[in-house]
Parts: C-alpha cells; structure tokens; sequence
C-alpha cells in the first residue's frame, strides 16, 4: 500500500513538469503532435497533450528563381534589323501542383501564361518527364494517351532556331485514370 502512494505522489509532481517542459517551447515552436483520438482517428495539434507524441517534419521545399540569359536573335525579315530575344517569365495556370487529374480517356489540358507576349517565330512546348509532347503559340496543350500516376511538366519558350528565352518550373500532376485492374 505504502509503494501504491509512493508511485501516485511521483506523478503528481513529475506530471505538471513534464507539462511545463512540453509548452517550454514556446508560441514561436512550429512542431506538430499526434494522438490519437477515442474513436481511433489521428489528432494533430500544435500542442503536446498526454499519450502525443512530436511528429517530425522534413524541410520546406523551395527553388531559387533562374534568369534566363538575353542573346542576340537574327535580323528580323520584315525590318532587316537586328533585334535582342525577350526573356520570357512563363507560368503554368492548369492544372495546379500536385493537381489529381482525371483522365479516364488519357487527354490532359494544360494552360500556361507568358509574358511579354510572345516574339515572331516563338513557340511554346510543353514538356511531360523530359519530353515535349505538345506545342502551342497561345499557351493552350492538349496531350492524349497520358498513362495514369505522377507526371513532372514544365513549359518553355523557344525560337525557330531551338533556343531558348523562358521556362517555368517544373512541376508534378497526378493522372487518375480508371485501371483495367479494377471493378
């Protein structure tokens, strides 16, 4: 009976220390703690309760902006002027990253905005694992038989010579599309 009040007086001091300890973090501490509920469903919380334990989260992904050198283009046909290619600032509008598409046939749109507006004999391509797939002038792709899972696109802008003056970074899209696997 004696070591039953011993073990009950230990955890009424060691539990409001270990609280204490716990919330030492402060407002400032971005962890995240996981419990799980009555019913059994995860519970996450920005504060440490009792039974949770800090869930670990890896690094924030982010990329540094590239500049895109300005070269020296061919003389423009109509004028018989030499004139210097534009850097372009290209952007996918759709689908979004780490967009879900649905594509049971295998036909993905893609749109994707440029600016300035594109010089004469400039194209866009679209790119799909490394590969171009697709081109357009006003930013409009249509790419059929896409196979379903993850896909890394990317837009870029390039001159009748191949050069190229914009990119946008890449990005990756999921294509959900019904498996002859299933029901």
């Amino acid at each position: 009976m004696c070591r039953i009040a011993a073990h009950r007086l230990l955890l009424l001091v060691a539990l409001p220390l270990l609280g204490a300890m716990a919330g030492a973090a402060g407002p400032d501490d971005p962890s995240i703690h996981r419990s799980e509920g009555a019913d059994g469903v995860p519970v996450f919380s920005d504060r440490a309760a009792e039974g949770s334990h800090r869930v670990e989260l890896s690094p924030a992904n982010t990329f540094d902006a590239v500049e895109v050198p300005t070269v020296d283009r061919e003389p423009d046909r109509d004028s018989g002027t030499r004139t210097t290619a534009a850097t372009y600032r290209v952007a996918i509008d759709a689908p979004g990253a780490e967009a879900a598409v649905r594509a049971n046939g295998g036909i993905v749109d893609v749109t994707a905005s440029m600016e300035p507006a594109p010089a004469r004999g400039d194209r866009l391509e679209l790119l799909m694992d490394g590969t171009v797939v697709a081109e357009s002038r006003d930013g409009s792709f249509r790419v059929e038989n896409v196979d379903r899972g993850e896909h890394r696109i990317r837009v870029r802008v390039v001159d009748e010579s191949g050069g190229i003056h914009g990119e946008s970074p890449s990005q990756v899209i999921y294509v959900k599309r019904r498996s002859v696997l299933g029901p």
